[in-house]
């Protein structure tokens, strides 16, 4: 995805005619690099763990964002996996039985809780669980249901992987350590344009940013490089900042303030 910001003079055409070359590039760098800036701070509120309805906020690293996303994490995990204490699973790896399914316990209305054999996972590890949460990511977002008890006869099965609480709490650390890798994609744009980052998003700094400087042109070239990254969810977010009421604003100030330092100069 390639957004362009295109800045329209219009009637201010003639008035650009009696500055020089230099003038005209001044104001041309400053009114971009402006816009650049707000772009990048603004883009970067909006992407996860920043939203529309929590922004990131640059600074405190107890931000509604962060938590929100730090929450998300933990909740798409039990959304894959099923959880258990740890002398649960030894009992039932101790008492498998031989038919089709392991029994967990047998709940109070008499049904026996248990799942499929091949989801019964006590020795799961780490790159096994990081396996099937890739398995499940499609396009930025976690594709599966809630798990819930399917009846079947005198059963009550989980159909998603059992495994020990310990190994789904590394799990899930392991992913929150992760959060902010999406926003930190807008940290070699912020360095160049000097635009303060939320602690969130500092930690993973990444992405690329170009600044291209021409006769009479100045351009910012931006890109979010996370692989998984959504173009969809890129092209959606950088086209509401793109089209927000308050950049058109800040913008048509800069423009006007940098003809008028201009013109103040040439008066003199």
């Amino acid at each position: 995805m390639k957004p362009r910001i295109r800045i329209h003079a219009g009637r201010l055409k003639a008035a650009f005619q009696s500055f020089s070359a230099t003038e005209k590039q001044a104001i041309l760098e400053k009114t971009v690099r402006t816009d650049a800036m707000g772009f990048v701070r603004d883009i970067v509120a909006i992407t996860p763990p920043g939203s529309q309805k929590a922004p990131l906020v640059s600074g405190s690293k107890g931000e509604r964002a962060v938590q929100q996303g730090l929450a998300k994490i933990r909740a798409d995990a039990h959304r894959l996996f099923v959880p258990l204490q740890p002398f649960v699973m030894i009992r039932a790896a101790e008492n498998p039985g031989s038919g089709e399914y392991v029994r967990l316990w047998r709940d109070d209305d008499g049904s026996i809780v248990g799942c499929p054999r091949v989801y019964f996972q006590p020795g799961a590890t780490l790159d096994q669980l990081r396996a099937h949460h890739r398995a499940a990511f499609v396009r930025g977002r976690i594709r599966a249901r809630p798990i819930k008890l399917q009846k079947e006869g005198n059963w009550a099965l989980f159909r998603a992987p059992v495994i020990p609480r310990p190994a789904f709490e590394e799990f899930v650390t392991f992913q929150q350590a992760k959060l902010g890798i999406l926003a930190g994609a807008w940290a070699e744009a912020a360095a160049k344009l000097k635009v303060r980052l939320p602690a969130i998003a500092k930690r993973h700094a990444s992405g690329a940013c170009q600044i291209l400087i021409g006769a009479d042109s100045y351009r910012v070239r931006m890109t979010n490089t996370v692989p998984y990254a959504s173009d969809a969810d890129l092209k959606r977010r950088a086209e509401f900042v793109l089209d927000s009421n308050k950049r058109r604003k800040r913008l048509a100030t800069r423009i006007k303030a940098e003809i008028t330092a201009v013109l103040k100069r040439k008066l003199k």
